[in-house]
């Protein structure tokens, strides 16, 4: 288990009423829908809609791309279904759960 890493600086959350505009891999494909970055996003993950002449999958709507140049680096895209994309939040969701109980199992020992 390893303790959560903090942020320099401010992070950017937008799509979360509002469509963000732009892409930060300058992708022409897909139509942004909501994203978490940094200002000049040296870091980011974002979620949007593929153009449907362009999926070569006709039912991956979804894009997934996350992409940081810190330390290691990190440039993933992967297009998702509908149930790709529940099955993954789920995926992460439960691994925050697990994250959590353990912290606060070591907190009472």
């Amino acid at each position: 288990m390893s303790e959560a890493r903090t942020r320099a600086g401010e992070t950017i959350h937008d799509g979360l009423i509002t469509h963000p505009e732009g892409c930060p891999k300058a992708a022409e494909d897909c139509w942004p829908l909501s994203r978490v970055a940094s200002p000049g996003f040296e870091s980011y993950m974002c979620c949007g809609e593929t153009h449907p002449e362009g999926r070569s999958v006709p039912t991956d709507i979804f894009r997934l791309c996350i992409g940081s140049i810190h330390e290691t680096g990190v440039d993933l895209t992967v297009d998702l279904d509908e149930r790709d994309a529940i099955d993954t939040a789920s995926v992460l969701l439960a691994g925050l759960s697990s994250n959590a109980n353990l912290l606060a199992m070591e907190e009472e020992t």
